[in-house]
C-alpha cells in the first residue's frame, strides 16, 4: 500500500489594503473643517478642482456620500461625520509620531558615540570631550569606556560613530587614522630599586614579577619575545586574566606586586604619585593611537566636527595627548 500522507496547508491571513492615499483623507478633513471646498483649496494651495477630485476619489473608494451638497452649503453625511472624527484622531497621532521622529533625528544628528577603553577614556578624552562641549553646547557627546574588542564591537553594530584607541591585528572591515604615538615604559612601586637607574636592562626586570593584563596581549607578546632575543629566562608572567582595567595593574603595581609596561599615557597624575617610571636601554615600544571608523561608513557631520576637534588638540601638544 502507498504511504499517503496528508497535507494541511492553512490560509495566510493578510490585512486589508488601504485603497486611499492619505492626501485624500487630508484633503476631505480640510473640507469638513472649512466647510467650504474653496476654502480648503486656500488651505491646502491647491485648485479647487483639485480637492473636488480627490474627494470624489475618496467617496468613490468607500462607496458612499461624504457630504451632502446644495447650492448654497455643504454638509457632512453621517458617513463624513464618523470619518472626520477618525480621521481627525488619526492624522493627530500621526502627526506627533512623525514630529517625535523629527525630533529624535534631529538629536541623533548633533550626538556623537566614542568608545574607547577605560583608562584612556577617564584619562585623555573626558577632558577633550569637555573642551568640545564648552565650544559646542548644542552637541551631545557619549563616552563607552569599553575594552577594546566591545569598542569595536558597538563601532561595527552601529552603536558607536568611532572608536579611539589601539587597533592591533588586521581589519579590513575598519579604518585607523593615528592621532599619535605614545612611549611605553617600566612602571614600578615608588622608591623601587630600578628607580636608582637612569634606564635599566632587561637583565634587571626579569628580577621581577611581570603584571601585564590580557587586553594587552600584543604588548605582552612583544616584550616576552624580547626576553626570547637576548637569551633570558622569562619566568611565568602574573595571571592577569580577571583584570580588565588598566587602573587595577597600576594599583597592583603601586601595592608592591610587580612591575608593569605600558604607554605612559595611560598613567594618571593621582597615580604618578603612588608610581615610578623608567626607561629600558636600548629598547623603544610606541603604542600607535587614533580613531577607529568603519571602512564602508561615512561619518555624520557631528563626528567629523568631533575628530577634528582631537586632531587640533593634539595638534596643540608637543608631547602627543598626555594631559
Amino acid at each position: 500500500m502507498r504511504d499517503k500522507r496528508l497535507s494541511i496547508v492553512l490560509p495566510v491571513k493578510t490585512l486589508p489594503r488601504l485603497k486611499f492615499k492619505l492626501e485624500e483623507l487630508e484633503t476631505f478633513l480640510a473640507v469638513a473643517e472649512s466647510g467650504s471646498f474653496s476654502r480648503a483649496a486656500e488651505m491646502l494651495g491647491l485648485s479647487q478642482p483639485s480637492v473636488t477630485s480627490r474627494v470624489q476619489r475618496l467617496e468613490d473608494m468607500l462607496g458612499m456620500a461624504l457630504f451632502s451638497r446644495t447650492t448654497r452649503r455643504i454638509a457632512l453625511t453621517d458617513a463624513g461625520e464618523r470619518l472626520q472624527t477618525t480621521g481627525n484622531a488619526t492624522l493627530r497621532d500621526l502627526r506627533i509620531l512623525l514630529d517625535a521622529f523629527r525630533s529624535e533625528a534631529e538629536i541623533k544628528k548633533r550626538r556623537v558615540t566614542i568608545a574607547a577603553p577605560p583608562m584612556l577614556s577617564a584619562v585623555v578624552l573626558l577632558p577633550i570631550i569637555r573642551r568640545y562641549i564648552q565650544s559646542h553646547s548644542q552637541t551631545e557627546v557619549k563616552l563607552h569606556d569599553l575594552p577594546a574588542g566591545r569598542a569595536l564591537a558597538e563601532l561595527a553594530d552601529g552603536t558607536a560613530d568611532m572608536a579611539i584607541m589601539v587597533l592591533d591585528g588586521n581589519h579590513p572591515e575598519f579604518k585607523f587614522e593615528s592621532l599619535t604615538i605614545e612611549e611605553c615604559a617600566v612602571v614600578t612601586p615608588l622608591k623601587h630599586p630600578l628607580l636608582a637607574k637612569k634606564e635599566v636592562l632587561f637583565e634587571d626586570i626579569v628580577k621581577y614579577p611581570l603584571l601585564i593584563p590580557d587586553f594587552y596581549r600584543a604588548l605582552r607578546d612583544v616584550f616576552a619575545a624580547e626576553f626570547v632575543k637576548r637569551d633570558l629566562r622569562l619566568e611565568p608572567m602574573v595571571q592577569m586574566n580577571d583584570v580588565s582595567n588598566i587602573s587595577t595593574v597600576i594599583g597592583m603595581v603601586a601595592a608592591g606586586m610587580g612591575v608593569t609596561f605600558v604607554p605612559r599615557t595611560l598613567i594618571s597624575r593621582d597615580q604618578r604619585g603612588t608610581v615610578g617610571m623608567v626607561q629600558i636601554k636600548g629598547f623603544r615600544l610606541v603604542r600607535h593611537y587614533g580613531i577607529v571608523t568603519m571602512r564602508d561608513k561615512p561619518m555624520s557631520a557631528t563626528a567629523r566636527s568631533f575628530a577634528r576637534f582631537v586632531r587640533g588638540t593634539i595638534r596643540e601638544r608637543a608631547s602627543g595627548w598626555a594631559p
